[in-house]
């Protein structure tokens, strides 16, 4: 994240720090980046054919399982799931089996509830909003229930993260921030700057969403602070992250009124994202690559 913020500066004829230093000019850039980061990610989503991309920031792959409820169709997927791929049911002899899906045009002549009424075995779901419908809903007696639903799911990005706040208390080697309350366990090895004295820390524990510990005693009661991922990188390859610093700079510029910059950044742009898409496009050779329309939500 550090990289992609001094870019920024450069690419807009900043000074060091200009985004950096500023708490509000710093949280607008990170949204900015967030953005494109979604962009760059449905743009690779679209190229790469018969490749399953995924963010690599994620430590755990995009498949995700739940337990079964007797008689209960509805099931909420996972909050990162964009686009799902797949959906399995385990049977009562341990067998995982593949699920059709449907849409409610598709049943014409029956209310969607008396469609596959009897509970049994699902065969087929359906996508109804963020969640998951099953058909027929499952029996106890026809499905084996932990761990018995198993969705393969395109999901959406590791975002970066930028929080700022003002200390509330003085405790040693702590940052204590009850009023924000906005510290969750992801929190952890991310650096947290104090503003009011330009110092730097590590996040080492988490407590609550009120209370970090960190590797340096730098806060005291009313000091401010930044907290961000300093050392996150994009979860893409690594040649083209340079298209988020550029991105969030056109941005800016188109909003802040300075056309001598939009011109050589919209150039920069259009040429690595070209390179992009040619590159996740032809990643899979041994298969032809084909690109299929899908609908994106970003935030």
């Amino acid at each position: 994240m550090d990289g992609l913020i001094q870019d920024c500066e450069t690419s807009l004829g900043m000074a060091n720090g200009d985004i950096s230093g500023d708490t509000t000019t710093f949280k607008i850039f990170t949204r900015l980046i967030n953005v494109w980061y979604g962009r760059v990610n449905s743009w690779i989503w679209d190229s790469t054919g018969n490749w399953e991309y995924d963010d690599s920031n994620y430590t755990d792959l995009p498949i995700a399982t739940t337990t079964l409820v007797a008689t209960q169709a509805d099931y909420e997927m996972p909050s990162t799931a964009q686009k799902v791929d797949r959906v399995e049911v385990l049977n009562a002899a341990g067998d995982y089996h593949v699920l059709k899906q449907i849409d409610k045009s598709e049943v014409k002549t029956l209310a969607m509830s008396e469609h596959m009424e009897t509970a049994g075995m699902p065969t087929q779901y359906d996508l109804v909003g963020r969640s998951i419908v099953l058909h027929p809903e499952p029996a106890a007696t026809s499905v084996t229930t932990t761990k018995g639903l198993k969705l393969y799911f395109s999901r959406d990005i590791d975002e970066f993260v930028c929080k700022s706040g003002t200390a509330d208390a003085t405790t040693a080697d702590h940052l204590v921030d009850d009023t924000s309350a906005q510290f969750v366990a992801g929190d952890v090895g991310r650096k947290v700057w104090n503003i009011t004295d330009t110092t730097y820390a590590l996040i080492t524990a988490y407590t609550d969403a009120g209370d970090v510990t960190i590797d340096d005693d730098i806060f005291v009661d009313t000091e401010t602070y930044l907290l961000y991922d300093y050392d996150q990188e994009p979860g893409f390859v690594s040649n083209f992250h340079r298209i988020l610093s550029l991105g969030a700079a056109y941005d800016y510029a188109a909003s802040y009124n300075m056309p001598n910059k939009l011109v050589y950044l919209k150039g920069q742009i259009d040429e690595i994202v070209e390179e992009l898409k040619g590159f996740y496009g032809t990643r899979n050779r041994g298969k032809k690559s084909r690109i299929s329309p899908t609908r994106r939500n970003y935030k």
